[in-house]
């Protein structure tokens, strides 16, 4: 090992954030490594190493969430990511940046957001809390002074809270370095009035998140063994027939990623809007040999039950199941993977599926959207974290008994 190395200050920073606040471009802008740069926040954990200004520089980009939801929305499985997330880089960080786009809105919603997810880490985390302020070109004459001043009661209740530690990064696609230099002297100073030389987890927070993990993992493995001995079983008593058509209804609540799921299914190139599915429409083409129709419907409230739902929009999801006079074959269940999966929901979701009768269940089947959020989680692991209302939709497909 040179000399030179054994005299370079060595950072270990944790990089927070919601989703679309640019967390992956200030660690390319802070590393000098353009190529680092992705579309989008990362699913897993990723560490990264440089040589910078004299340090040895190690950050880790995490998860994201949805900026203004709270904690209690957010899948189990990214906040124990977000959690173990200073394991990325042993014996611990020396400060973490929250990285914040100053170009969206940070109201009451974003606030309460950033304080339950940071939270999760325990209260310690704000002594080494900076704030990174993201601006395009359009901003570049507004400083970070100006730009809390202007941001109402949200925003300085968040400089409160870490201290007012906070720099602003202009163009950091491009990365300035005299930016870049302040905030590495950000984090030299974090690490100077902490007497802690990095961060520690308060308490068996990282131990209890750790072992849940494993248990979580552990009864995955024996529901994917489950699943592969069910199947094995129906195949070797022919119980699996395939027709030349198959005809499938798409069912799930508002912006649960029926339309995407749709045109996967049939490969289709249209264009997602961000709009509500308004009319149950069927749409036809051909997959692995065989004819297949998809009809997507319009959604329900996810919070609410059937009672609130419009008249018209029950209507045209009743009706989907024998639109253009076809029974479908099977019924997919559509249930986004990135967000929480509570009693709550169940509820719902049992409440509206009454509309179909009791034998809808019998042809019924759960279809998890946005699976490529998962990362290297499984589906399973993501059953078993969300516990018993996730449990009994893929399990028992049919009504809780009632006391």
């Amino acid at each position: 090992m040179s000399q030179k190395h054994h005299e370079l200050v060595e950072r270990r920073v944790v990089v927070l954030g919601a989703n679309g606040a640019e967390k992956t471009s200030v660690i390319s802008a802070l590393l000098g490594q353009t190529g680092y740069e992705i579309a989008k926040s990362p699913v897993d954990c990723v560490r990264t190493t440089a040589e910078i200004n004299g340090r040895k520089l190690t950050c880790i980009d995490t998860p994201g969430w949805w900026r203004n939801y709270s904690a209690v929305d957010t899948a189990e499985y990214i906040k124990r990511k977000l959690v173990l997330s200073v394991l990325e880089c042993p014996p611990g960080p020396h400060a973490f940046l929250l990285v914040v786009n100053s170009e969206a809105l940070f109201g009451e919603q974003e606030r309460r957001a950033v304080e339950q997810h940071v939270g999760l880490f325990g209260e310690r985390i704000w002594e080494r809390i900076i704030v990174v302020f993201t601006s395009g070109e359009g901003q570049k004459t507004k400083s970070v002074e100006q730009y809390v001043e202007d941001g109402g009661e949200a925003l300085k209740w968040l400089m409160g809270r870490c201290g007012n530690r906070c720099h602003m990064l202009h163009s950091f696609q491009k990365g300035s370095q005299n930016e870049v230099s302040q905030l590495l002297a950000g984090i030299d100073e974090v690490v100077a009035k902490n007497t802690e030389p990095y961060f520690r987890c308060e308490g068996r927070k990282l131990q209890d998140v750790e072992e849940m993990r494993k248990a979580d993992q552990k009864r995955a493995m024996f529901r994917m063994d489950m699943v592969d001995r069910k199947r094995e079983k129906m195949n070797r008593r022919e119980m699996v027939h395939s027709s030349p058509e198959l005809r499938i209804v798409l069912l799930g609540w508002l912006f649960s990623g029926k339309t995407f799921a749709k045109n996967t299914i049939l490969s289709l190139k249209e264009a997602i809007h961000r709009g509500r599915t308004t009319q149950s429409k069927r749409s036809s083409g051909t997959a692995v040999g065989r004819r297949i129709s998809v009809v997507d419907t319009p959604g329900w409230f996810k919070h609410f039950p059937s009672q609130y739902l419009p008249d018209w929009v029950k209507a045209e999801i009743h009706g989907a199941l024998t639109l253009d006079g076809q029974h479908p074959h099977a019924i997919l269940l559509t249930v986004p993977v990135d967000t929480t999966f509570q009693e709550g929901h169940r509820k719902v979701i049992e409440d509206n599926m009454k509309m179909f009768g009791e034998q809808v269940w019998r042809h019924t089947m759960v279809l998890f959207t946005c699976g490529d959020l998962l990362g290297n989680s499984s589906i399973e692991e993501h059953i078993e974290s969300e516990g018993a209302p996730l449990q009994w939709l893929v399990e028992v497909w049919k009504p809780i008994p009632r006391p």
